[in-house]
This record gives structure tokens, C-alpha cells and sequence, in this order.
């Protein structure tokens, strides 16, 4: 018995750990120059970054349900990197590279009632516009009710084995 409840807790442990992480949405967009758009987004469970420090100047991304701001952020220009190195004789050098085309990703929490997210220049004008349709996202269910049937077609196949000994 103390190995059927050894296995049932190992079974439902990943369960706890996945109930505990939220619904993200990372957004893979592309910077060319000066237009940002939406190459693909990907809705998972995970955890987003903290952003209490922010950037004074750059780029300002909203989510909005309707006309209401669920969430909002800055971020530096996605297309200004620093670049470091150095050469055969171990001197320093690099600096500020300004890109014209780039790709990067943007991970934000993901919201149930989300229509739209905007993102505005620094100048706050509007650079891009993504437009979201309501999708039903079960998989949380679907995987715990998983597990749960896992579990009780184990417990019931060690009782019945028991039982027929």
C-alpha cells in the first residue's frame, strides 16, 4: 500500500507545481526599421519579469481589455545594443551598435479578456497594434483531469490485483 500512495503523490506532484505558475504570453516580434511587428506569440505557463525598474525613455507596451489597461510597461529600443569585446592583443572595444532589423521577445502576463496590446514609440506614437480574438485555453484542465484519471485507473488496477491474489 505505502508504494500505491508513494506513486499517487508522485504522479500528483508535478500538478502542484504547474497550479502555482500563471498564463504568459511571449510575443516574438520584429524591429525593421522603426516598424514592430507581430511574427508570432505563444501562450504558456510560466512567470513573467518583475519590471519595477523601467527605462525613463523607450518603448511603452499596454494591454488592454476594451479600452481599459490590464498591464503596461517600458522598454529600451530594441534595436540599440551594446557590444563588447576584445582583440588578439586584449584590448577593450565595442560600444553602441544601431541596428536596422531585429528580432526579439516580449513575456507578459496573459489575460482571459485581453482584446488588444498597443505599443508607442518613444515620441508615444502608436508603432504597432496587435488585435487578439477570445480563444479558450484549457490545457490546465485538461492536464490535471489527466493526471487525476491516471491516478484513479492505478489505484483501481493495484486494488483489483490485490484483490484477485
Amino acid at each position: 500500500m505505502n508504494k500505491l500512495l508513494f506513486l499517487c503523490f508522485l504522479l500528483l506532484l508535478p500538478s502542484f507545481s504547474y497550479a502555482l505558475q500563471d498564463q504568459v504570453i511571449i510575443l516574438d516580434l520584429l524591429y525593421d526599421e522603426g516598424n514592430i511587428s507581430l511574427q508570432d506569440s505563444t501562450i504558456k505557463y510560466g512567470f513573467y519579469p518583475d519590471r519595477r525598474f523601467q527605462p525613463q525613455y523607450g518603448y511603452t507596451l499596454q494591454v488592454l481589455a476594451e479600452e481599459e489597461i490590464m498591464y503596461g510597461f517600458v522598454f529600451g529600443e530594441p534595436f540599440k545594443e551594446h557590444r563588447e569585446g576584445t582583440n588578439e592583443q586584449g584590448e577593450l572595444f565595442g560600444g553602441l551598435h544601431v541596428l536596422n532589423y531585429t528580432l526579439f521577445s516580449l513575456t507578459l502576463p496573459y489575460y482571459d479578456n485581453m482584446t488588444h496590446i498597443l505599443i508607442y514609440d518613444p515620441k508615444e506614437v502608436i508603432a504597432a497594434n496587435f488585435i487578439f480574438t477570445q480563444e479558450n485555453y484549457t490545457t490546465r484542465w485538461l492536464l490535471a483531469a489527466g493526471i487525476l484519471l491516471l491516478t484513479v485507473i492505478l489505484v483501481i488496477a493495484f486494488l483489483y490485483k490485490k484483490r484477485s491474489r
